[in-house]
């Protein structure tokens, strides 16, 4: 398994396509896997912008994580960060989303998602959110949610009432959904939305178990999709994909 994307890309015959190639990791937030190293994940994600990415998401993002990464990308890339709040067992470390393009994003907003219980917010510990920017024309969401079943249908289906909102013109959907592609609550996207990074191959390994729980969408058919999932030093591997169009 490749540990970055590719660095070109395959040219293809047809011209004045548009292309985006988005990478999106759930970055552990140095609670599982690294213990809170920084420089494993910094030194990963400046390899991946190193390559043909253009649109890097990330999930359980610490500030001090956001902060080494957006140095690390230099001046060509612009990063926007949301903390969604504290999750116990995890250092004391405040998580968040965080979007990442190379050039200029705008347009950004947040919402928190749904929880069903009233303790949840007691020391800032609501951290599940959705975050997005504006890239090129392409509206860009990241999404973090929680594994629980009593929790995942409200949050799943919040996200889901966002990105198909009347206004939203293109659209990118990435992230971790804690729900692997066969189940119902996900199910819904598949409707009218296209799964960008070849498909079914697992993510994560859960309990001796690969799963696929982090996926790209696209909200419209694209003329061209191919990526797939890669070694990182979270515990999630990073998906990407490449989504190419005619404007």
């Amino acid at each position: 398994m490749p540990k970055v994307p590719p660095t070109t890309l395959p040219i293809l015959q047809a011209t004045g396509m548009r292309t985006l190639c988005v990478a999106d990791l759930n970055a552990d937030g140095g609670s599982e896997r690294t213990d809170g190293a920084i420089e494993p994940l910094t030194s990963y994600i400046a390899s991946v912008a190193a390559s043909a990415v253009n649109v890097i998401t990330l999930q359980e993002m610490c500030a001090n994580q956001y902060t080494s990464v957006q140095n690390a990308l230099g001046s060509k890339w612009t990063g926007t960060f949301k903390r969604f709040g504290q999750m116990d067992g995890c250092h004391g470390r405040k998580h968040g989303l965080s979007i990442f393009t190379k050039g200029q994003h705008s347009d950004i907003e947040w919402w928190h998602l749904p929880h069903p219980e009233p303790d949840h917010d007691k020391n800032g510990q609501k951290w599940w959110g959705l975050l997005k920017v504006s890239y090129n024309g392409v509206d860009v969401y990241t999404t973090h949610i929680r594994s629980w079943d009593r929790v995942r249908k409200s949050q799943t289906e919040f996200v889901v009432g966002k990105v198909r909102r009347p206004n939203v013109g293109k659209a990118i959907l990435a992230g971790d959904f804690n729900q692997t592609p066969d189940q119902t609550l996900i199910a819904c996207l598949y409707e009218d939305w296209v799964e960008c990074d070849n498909f079914r191959q697992p993510t994560i390994r859960v309990e001796n178990t690969d799963k696929k729980i982090d996926y790209i969408w696209a909200n419209w058919k694209p003329f061209q999709i191919f990526g797939g999932p890669i070694e990182s030093p979270s515990n999630h591997r990073l998906v990407w994909a490449v989504i190419r169009w005619r404007p």
